[in-house]
């Protein structure tokens, strides 16, 4: 793997006769991502009696977070396992998702992990109904401080403050309680813009002095922060 690729191809496929049903060796061969080596890993996956057994472990093999290996350099590395990605483990998947991340590979990831990832992964993945249920769960743990993380990880993984925003203004405006406006307006504080402003409002039934003057700090704070 850490070979020019014309001569990790020229090794691999000189003795792949031997090599071919060697997880390591099978997962270089992917990783180099040749034509020749392509062609060569996918008969083996199909002639192999154990296919998943080829596949254990990929993500250190391909370096993901191994101090000294380049782990992925492309996005084609990541392409290229499409066809084998039901023989991964869900902590390789996993792994993989997070790594996508890393390179800003949003788009592939979207396409080929999303759908394949199993509990306890991935936290980054964005999926509206479970967000609504973690920010109730922020609400009734009394942790608006914790929206912070909450959103910093979703716009690390890809997803849009504009989704972000619209889930919580639509979350805010089904709870209506001082409690949940705190944590919008701390959301806001964080990362809105004066634009975003008109998602706070007072509802019925709050307490109108400490609403109005919560909402008052969250604009002088999104406000201050534009002039920076």
């Amino acid at each position: 793997m850490r070979l020019p690729a014309v001569d990790a191809d020229r090794l691999l496929l000189k003795h792949w006769d031997h090599l071919r049903f060697s997880p390591h060796f099978v997962q270089s061969a992917l990783y180099v991502s040749t034509p020749r080596l392509l062609e060569a890993a996918g008969a083996a996956v199909s002639e192999s009696p154990e296919p998943a057994k080829l596949f254990e472990h990929l993500s250190h093999h391909f370096g993901l977070r191994v101090e000294g290996h380049a782990g992925l350099t492309k996005e084609a590395q990541v392409r290229v396992l499409a066809p084998y990605l039901q023989f991964l483990s869900p902590m390789d998947l996993g792994r993989l998702w997070a790594e996508c991340n890393e390179h800003g590979w949003f788009a592939v990831r979207r396409e080929l992990l999303d759908p394949r990832l199993q509990p306890p992964f991935p936290r980054g993945k964005w999926d509206r109904d479970h967000e609504v249920s973690e920010l109730d769960g922020m609400l009734a743990r009394k942790q608006p401080y914790w929206i912070d993380h909450w959103i910093d990880g979703f716009l690390d993984a890809g997803t849009s403050w504009g989704e972000i925003l619209a889930t919580l203004t639509a979350w805010l405006d089904q709870r209506r309680s001082l409690e949940a406006l705190e944590i919008v307006a701390a959301a806001l504080e964080h990362c809105g813009t004066r634009e975003d402003l008109g998602a706070l409002r007072v509802y019925e039934g709050m307490p109108q002095t400490l609403a109005t003057q919560l909402i008052a700090d969250a604009q002088f704070a999104v406000r201050r922060r534009g002039i920076r």
